[in-house]
C-alpha cells in the first residue's frame, strides 16, 4: 500500500452550520487493518434525522489536494 497520508474532518451539520467532531490523519489501510478515530459528540446534542447531516471532508496531506465533502447521512 502507498504511503500517501490523508487528512479528514468529520462534521455534523444542522442546516448550514456545522460542528467539527473529528480531525485526523489516515492512509489507505489493508483489508485486515483498522484505525481508531476519536471523536466528540458532546457539543452537538441530539441528532435529528432529516434535519441534521454528517459529512467527511477529505484532502491529501502531502499535496493539499481537496478530494471532496462527502455526505454520509442526512
Amino acid at each position: 500500500m502507498g504511503k500517501t497520508q490523508y487528512h479528514f474532518q468529520i462534521r455534523r451539520y444542522t442546516g448550514a452550520t456545522y460542528v467539527q467532531i473529528a480531525d485526523a490523519q489516515t492512509r489507505l489501510l489493508k483489508p485486515s487493518e483498522t484505525q481508531q478515530v476519536n471523536y466528540s459528540t458532546l457539543p452537538t446534542g441530539q441528532f435529528v434525522y432529516g434535519k441534521d447531516a454528517i459529512h467527511v471532508v477529505l484532502t491529501n496531506s502531502d499535496t493539499q489536494e481537496f478530494y471532496g465533502d462527502f455526505l454520509l447521512t442526512n
